[in-house]
């Protein structure tokens, strides 16, 4: 049987205050989501643990940092807990394959990017959402767009950050209606770019994910495709890198 390190320990235990942060976080809101994670030793107080500082990555505002402050459940702790901001999943990634991170959450399409690279972490936790039916991200237009069907994509500029949940959803989304991507013109550009692109009319579509899509939706721009099943799935994943787990 292996013996966790003093590190791995602290992982797992800050990884059960996350999931307890999110639940708690459901109880008030609809929209949140529950986390189930894999495995994790009690989350009994460890002396030893004040000299270490836990840093968990905050997903392109996934709510990790303002849910822990609302629940206060790091209040406690006997590990210091620190953030970091990514504006999307695979530079956070790249950051839990570096030991830059100790913890962070992604769609479903990081993982299996930064797992082709050869990056060095783990998934150790599934987050799905209480509302299977409610979409976390969406293919959205402008408002007044004439595009009304996904077949009406091809030949059209869409916005995607690389690499992640919401350009799995284009792909699996253009798929759905027999276009590839040679049938479109992705447009690789990161949220806050791409967000400007399509304020601006520079892309005929966006993949993206909320609160970008809620608040585009909310500007006039209209949804084209959710992300939900079939076309898409709807659990996100914590992953954490070799190093953090085996140190």
């Amino acid at each position: 049987m292996r013996t966790s390190t003093p590190r791995t320990s602290r992982l797992l235990g800050a990884l059960g205050s996350v999931a307890l942060s999110v639940s708690l976080a459901a109880c008030a809101s609809a929209n949140t989501q529950s986390v189930a994670p894999l495995s994790g030793p009690s989350t009994a107080a460890h002396p030893e643990w004040s000299q270490y500082t836990f840093t968990i990555g905050d997903n392109g505002g996934d709510g990790s940092q303002a849910l822990a402050k609302i629940t206060g459940v790091f209040d406690h702790a006997p590990y210091k807990v620190r953030f970091a901001r990514f504006t999307y999943g695979p530079p956070l990634i790249q950051a839990a394959a570096s030991g830059d991170i100790d913890l962070g959450a992604v769609g479903d399409v990081p993982p299996i990017t930064g797992a082709a690279k050869e990056y060095g972490f783990k998934i150790v936790a599934v987050n799905r959402s209480l509302r299977p039916t409610q979409s976390q991200e969406n293919i959205i237009v402008p408002q007044g767009s004439p595009l009304h069907t996904l077949a009406d994509l091809r030949g059209k500029r869409i916005a995607v950050p690389q690499g992640s949940s919401a350009h799995g959803l284009a792909l699996k989304a253009l798929k759905s209606v027999g276009l590839t991507p040679k049938d479109v013109q992705l447009v690789f550009l990161p949220p806050a770019d791409g967000a400007t692109a399509f304020a601006t009319g520079k892309v005929d579509a966006w993949a993206i994910w909320n609160p970008q899509s809620a608040i585009a939706v909310e500007h006039g721009a209209r949804i084209l495709a959710k992300g939900l099943p079939p076309i898409d799935q709807t659990s996100n994943y914590y992953v954490a890198s070799d190093k953090s787990l085996a140190t």
